[in-house]
């Protein structure tokens, strides 16, 4: 069996094998990505000290693209008992995508995403793509741009009709497609209570003021029934405030900064009525 080993290349094209912190002799390390930064490299092995069959791994690299610590299993949830592969990490989203015939799946190689939880400082489970990435063939080396709009895989999920020789009739049978993933949807909603009785607040005045300056500053007030929504865009930072004439003010923040998926946001709001005559501070 041919086994793969992972090499780096820098200081014009001079490549290098890495040494026994990613490559082991008798194993597989394959698939590597480098993050922005440069400062980890991702990697697919099979290499003891994993879940099963091929696990995705990372290791911290110097400038010149040696390790210089030992490599780290991601362990579960992102590894399974099966292959675990393909691994790219979207920097801005803090979002590790990858390539399993393991977890829940379709058939064969599905691509999945897990988001970087910076509380716990894990990566939560995975999720699937969903048919809209996935078929019930190998889908796997996904990427995406930074906005998470446009991107890239390679599947074997049409009929080979090619061979790669006269002698191989079982062709390499995977080909790149271009993927354009749906806008997200952000929609913000709540109601403005009062907060003495519990009762809603009819013709509240909502303000919003967007921190990040993409939207100038709005206002909006709810209906009969003291309800209000509005949806959002990606990237925003708004800083909410309710207000009604007789009530001390309320505000709330809501950000939809480095979201990946579309989401609904409740904001709710309580006013505490203003006593009639003097007030002592």
């Amino acid at each position: 069996r041919i086994l793969a080993d992972v090499f780096s290349i820098y200081k014009f094209f001079q490549s290098q094998k890495l040494d026994s912190t990613v490559n082991l002799k008798g194993y597989q390390s394959v698939n590597p990505y480098i993050t922005n930064d440069g400062q980890w490299m991702y990697f697919s092995s099979d290499k003891p000290g994993g879940i099963g069959g091929m696990d995705i791994w990372k290791v911290e690299i110097d400038s010149s693209g040696n390790p210089s610590g030992e490599s780290i299993n991601l362990g579960k949830p992102v590894n399974s008992e099966y292959d675990d592969v393909t691994p790219f990490y979207h920097e801005r989203a803090k979002t590790l995508y990858f390539s399993s015939n393991g977890h829940d799946n379709f058939g064969g190689l599905d691509v999945f995403k897990c988001s970087y939880d910076d509380d716990l400082k894990l990566f939560i489970v995975p999720k699937n793509m969903g048919n809209q990435i996935n078929s019930k063939k190998d889908d796997s080396y996904f990427i995406i741009d930074d906005a998470l709009r446009y991107g890239f895989l390679s599947s074997d999920r049409d009929n080979c009709m090619i061979s790669d020789t006269i002698y191989n009739l079982c062709a390499s049978c995977y080909h790149i497609y271009e993927v354009t993933m749906p806008d997200l949807e952000f929609k913000l909603s709540g109601y403005v209570y009062n907060e003495q009785t519990n009762d809603v607040i009819p013709d509240a005045k909502i303000e919003f003021k967007d921190v990040s300056f993409q939207w100038e500053h709005f206002s909006i007030e709810t209906d009969e029934k003291g309800y209000y929504e509005h949806d959002l865009i990606l990237d925003l930072e708004l800083f909410l405030k309710a207000t009604k004439i007789d009530y001390f003010a309320d505000a709330g923040l809501v950000s939809t900064i480095g979201e990946t998926e579309s989401k609904s946001y409740t904001q709710d709001f309580y006013l505490n009525q203003i006593p009639k005559g003097e007030i002592t501070i």
